[in-house]
């Protein structure tokens, strides 16, 4: 729900590296965003993870949850 939502995109925002992020969709499913972040794949993988955040592809989308 939004609430769930609200504190993943605080914890997204929060995650050292990301400068912005840009909601597209939102839905019962998820979110569909745009992530701005200053580094590469494996450094947002250690800086998410850092945060207790998975970032990992899923087919041709990559996808944050929660651990």
């Amino acid at each position: 729900g939004p609430s769930q939502w609200n504190g993943i995109r605080a914890r997204i925002l929060s995650t050292p590296g990301v400068v912005g992020v840009d909601i597209t969709s939102l839905d019962g499913q998820g979110a569909s965003a745009r992530l701005m972040y200053t580094g590469g794949i494996e450094d947002m993988k250690d800086s998410f993870q850092s945060a207790g955040l998975q970032f990992l592809r899923n087919g041709g989308t990559w996808v944050i949850e929660a651990l």
